[in-house]
């Protein structure tokens, strides 16, 4: 009796690992199990720039790079103007972008971050 015990335990208590493993999975790195979404990327880069708003979902290029763009707003209520960025996005999410708009722009140049779960 004990050693089914100790079998049902440890069953158990693998499965409570695989769950919390998968869990975190889903809440931190989304794009493992869901995919790279175009808003969800758009949102993770709006979220990181500073002084932006979002206009719309990013558009995907070929294989993992991505064409997006915000609204840059240096002042508040200036209306701001358009700033176009390159992004590549890894398999967990992760993303690099680098300002494609011309350097006049006060924009940061490269960003770079990762899509959670609340972006989707």
């Amino acid at each position: 009796m004990r050693r089914r015990q100790r079998v049902f335990v440890a069953i158990a208590a693998c499965f409570a690992v695989m769950c919390v493993a998968t869990l975190a999975a889903l809440v931190f790195r989304p794009s493992l199990i869901l995919g790279v979404d175009g808003s969800a990327l758009g949102r993770s880069l709006a979220a990181e720039l500073p002084q932006s708003s979002w206009l719309g979902s990013c558009r995907h290029e070929s294989n993992h790079h991505w064409r997006c763009s915000a609204i840059y707003e240096p002042d508040p209520g200036s209306g701001g103007y358009d700033v176009i960025y390159d992004v590549v996005v890894d398999r967990f999410g992760c993303w690099h972008a680098v300002r494609v708009t011309p350097s006049q722009t006060a924009a940061p140049r490269t960003e770079h971050g990762c899509i959670y779960l609340w972006e989707f």
